[in-house]
């Protein structure tokens, strides 16, 4: 089997509609990549998600256009499935090469480890059609939410999972002292948005449609950098 991390969402086709009406049933671009690559290597093929909480797809079915100085949503139906796939091929042609270029592991061994983490929360919007572009966003602090960071261990690599979505400035923060890390969200569930300072900053879609309050990706990297240290240890 082959596990293939990717810092992207599988949101190509979100929301959009086939010209006849309906969705179409899809597993966008990780269904379609792992697809591709299985009848490669013969094997299951499993996609494990980044830190994609702000790392959309180059090209999506759905979008906007300026049109009489208000935007506008367009779909492109089903002239997305060719765009879908043909992004999806591009994922798997980097996978068979970084697997062509793999070196054995030196040693094989499985370690884990888990810890807790309290995030700082602010209340959300629950209704998304209010959320919209801004220069300001008001945020309104809800308590504290706790989260836990989990540390799988194979040979080398480290694989911390974390339920939020995590932005991919968090996950370089958190990879920065050591190569072997990846960062992988939703798992073992979901917490929507966990965005940077920076982000905040900006007021961006992912601060507005988040449970936690600024400073919480900063949190969970810094514990998360003392997890790894321990397993370390």
């Amino acid at each position: 089997a082959v596990l293939v991390h990717y810092a992207v969402q599988p949101s190509v086709l979100d929301g959009s509609q086939m010209s006849e009406g309906g969705k179409a049933v899809s597993g966008d671009l990780a269904g379609c990549m792992a697809s591709e690559l299985e009848k490669t290597w013969g094997a299951p093929v499993l996609f494990l998600i980044g830190a994609a909480g702000d790392q959309a797809p180059r090209q999506k079915a759905k979008g906007f256009v300026v049109k009489d100085g208000a935007l506008v949503e367009t779909d492109m139906h089903d002239e997305a499935i060719p765009i879908l796939h043909a992004q999806a091929a591009e994922m798997a042609d980097a996978a068979r090469e970084a697997v062509k270029n793999a070196r054995p592991m030196q040693e094989s061994g499985c370690r884990y480890a888990s810890a807790p983490v309290t995030l700082p929360g602010k209340r959300i919007e629950r209704d998304l059609k209010k959320l919209h572009p801004t220069l300001e966003a008001c945020y309104e602090p809800e308590g504290e939410r706790e989260q836990r960071i989990e540390l799988l261990c194979i040979g080398g690599l480290k694989l911390l999972g974390v339920a939020p979505e995590l932005g991919y400035v968090t996950a370089q923060t958190i990879g920065a002292s050591d190569p072997m890390v990846r960062v992988v969200t939703l798992w073992n569930g979901g917490a929507k948005y966990l965005a940077d300072t920076r982000s905040y900053d900006r007021a961006t879609y992912e601060t507005q449609n988040s449970f936690f309050a600024r400073g919480g990706a900063e949190r969970l990297a810094e514990a998360a950098a003392e997890l790894i240290g321990q397993m370390k240890n």
